[in-house]
């Protein structure tokens, strides 16, 4: 089994590419809890729940001269896809987007960090 690189992973909202990506968390796995202690237990009870958790990305990017700056707000269908070919693919909306922000006396890329939150689950498609 082959490992997979970040290098040249692209990620695109709605089939519009979002910018060069610098790096991304990934949510890991979860599940709700919900408390169902009874007066006579000495210690809280706790069952699984059968509701998903809404779990988040966050985006570190550089903005391309052919993107635009992402907003609280924006919504739709995100993809990201690694240089093998496998695509990761979710809704969601962005929950925090901070500002984008470069240095022109250094000639510096203008960069945006953003968090996405997820309305479904991640599809994985392995590379072809």
């Amino acid at each position: 089994m082959s490992k997979e690189i970040a290098n040249q992973t692209t990620i695109t909202l709605d089939a519009v590419s979002v910018g060069c990506v610098r790096s991304f968390s990934a949510p890991g796995a979860a599940i709700k809890e919900v408390e169902v202690t009874c007066l006579i237990d000495t210690i809280e009870q706790y069952e699984p729940s059968t509701l998903g958790v809404a779990q988040e990305f966050t985006f570190s990017l550089i903005l391309e001269s052919t993107a635009s700056a992402v907003d609280v707000g924006d919504a739709g269908s995100f993809v990201i896809t690694f240089p093998s070919g496998q695509t990761w693919t979710f809704t969601g909306f962005v929950r925090e987007a901070g500002t984008a922000d470069g240095d022109s006396a250094s000639d510096s890329a203008i960069e945006q960090s953003f968090t996405v939150r997820l309305t479904s689950v991640v599809t994985i498609v392995p590379a072809p």
